[in-house]
């Protein structure tokens, strides 16, 4: 019995470190003298780019694509899709992080557009603004009928809350099989959630 008192004080302990470590006093109870030393402990308490990232999104969004034989154009449409990404990343400062992404659209009338992989930068003005930008360049993988298509993507997203941000993209795709060129832009509206 003692034994699992101890196991349980330890427990309580341990999960309730993290709140008392960083909590904050109301900021009615700051005196006007303290108010730039409390400004300071929330700025380092704010979550930081350096190190490694991990991100999920999800969204929506919409395609073009349009195919050109010996440069006459046959066949362009538009259609709606459903975006998912995959980002993995090392923060090399407060403003900067190296990241790989792998992602894909799905196309409600049809199928998965087939996904790709790019190597891309996230960058933002100084550590506290919420607005960023990236950029990305990368490759598909290889589908029977298309073959791999090279993909250029930038955009910029807007940090909503601690670690959840909405990012607008807009990215290029080119396709050529023999004689036929296939082009591809999509924008799409993502919601973001990195683990950093």
């Amino acid at each position: 019995m003692k034994f699992q008192f101890v196991l349980l004080l330890l427990v309580v302990i341990l999960m309730g470190f993290p709140s008392v470590l960083f909590a904050q006093p109301p900021l009615s109870a700051v005196q006007s003298g303290e108010a730039s030393q409390a400004a300071l402990t929330m700025e380092t308490v704010e979550k930081s780019w350096k190190g490694p990232l991990f991100g999920f999104g999800l969204g929506l969004g919409f395609a073009s694509l349009s195919v050109e034989t010996f440069g006459f154009e046959e066949e362009s449409g538009i259609f709606s899709v459903l975006p998912v990404k995959v980002r993995l990343g090392y923060g090399l400062s407060d403003s900067a992080v190296l990241y790989g992404v792998v992602g894909g659209e799905r196309d409600f009338s049809v199928e998965w557009i087939t996904p790709y992989v790019a190597l891309g930068m996230m960058f933002r003005g100084h550590r506290n603004s919420r607005y960023y930008g990236f950029v990305a360049l990368g490759s598909s993988f290889e589908d029977d009928l298309l073959g791999s298509y090279l993909t250029l993507r930038g955009g910029s997203g807007i940090e909503v809350h601690p670690s959840l941000s909405v990012e607008a993209t807009g990215h290029v795709k080119l396709w050529q099989i023999e004689s036929v060129f296939v082009t591809g832009s999509v924008f799409d509206l993502t919601f973001n959630y990195h683990f950093y």
